[in-house]
């Protein structure tokens, strides 16, 4: 479930999996249109609608703008809807995903849904989730198009990454920035390898030390949308802030680089 503030962006982080005591492997995101609600008759919000049989955990980060307040009045009337608010101020985003994945109600697949993006239809979760049973992966990785805040797409449109290969795939991600979106995990794997706590990176971390010794399945097929604007976190950056993003998976590559050597 996505709560966007009144400015139309979206303020809560989503981690959809399926829960071993439902009846299906299938959750879904009805639409990607938001629908118009009020909350306590004084403040109000954009939501969309979700469908899962299972359970739903929804982590925001620390805030002030009543999304806490919001995500707890609607999880009041449904108990589908698990809201983890941690106790630590100073988590970054990697330590919000463990702390989401470490929850006992967490599902078997742990699916990204970055706070400014979209799923680009309702058949995303099921695809994503079918691949995983289909073969054996620790990770699922689809493609996404770059869009504008209205969805309109933008250049360089699809990013689907098609130079992976199954054999040669996981030395490739050593040469890359990313391995596209969205992005899927196998619980139990992200749990025994927990993300860095950090908020730029931790992603390429976890697939990196997935992709040492597991199995990483592309869907080459636009799952995911992208949106592009000036608010995005890593909009603009200085040439101060970017070096550090650089230098930081740089130093992941290293380290990586050197695990694998060490592998019999």
């Amino acid at each position: 479930y996505t709560l966007f503030n009144d400015k139309g962006y979206v303020v809560g982080a989503v981690v959809v999996g399926e829960d071993d005591s439902s009846s299906t492997e299938y959750a879904w995101v009805s639409g990607i249109k938001m629908n118009y609600e009020s909350h306590n008759s004084s403040k109000w919000t954009y939501a969309r609608d979700v469908i899962i049989d299972g359970k739903e955990d929804i982590l925001t980060e620390i805030e002030t703008d009543g999304t806490t307040e919001a995500i707890s009045s609607i999880a009041e009337n449904d108990d589908r809807l698990i809201h983890i608010v941690p106790e630590e101020k100073t988590l970054g985003i990697g330590g919000c995903w463990n702390k989401a994945v470490m929850h006992p109600e967490c599902g078997r697949y742990a699916i990204q849904l970055d706070s400014d993006d979209l799923y680009a239809d309702g058949d995303v979760i099921r695809r994503i989730v079918e691949k995983f049973q289909e073969e054996g992966s620790a990770m699922v990785v689809g493609s996404y198009r770059l869009t504008d805040f209205d969805l309109n797409p933008i250049p360089p449109g699809v990013i689907d990454h098609k130079e992976w290969t199954d054999d040669n795939g996981p030395n490739n991600a050593l040469r890359i920035n990313g391995l596209g979106a969205p992005r899927a995990f196998y619980t139990d794997l992200v749990r025994r390898f927990p993300f860095p706590d950090v908020s730029y990176g931790e992603d390429y971390a976890m697939a990196l030390r997935l992709s040492r010794n597991y199995r990483v399945s592309r869907i080459y097929d636009v799952l995911y949308l992208c949106r592009r604007w000036s608010g995005n976190s890593d909009a603009s950056l200085s040439r101060e802030k970017a070096n550090r993003f650089n230098h930081y998976k740089d130093t992941l590559r290293t380290f990586e680089l050197a695990a694998r050597k060490n592998i019999d």
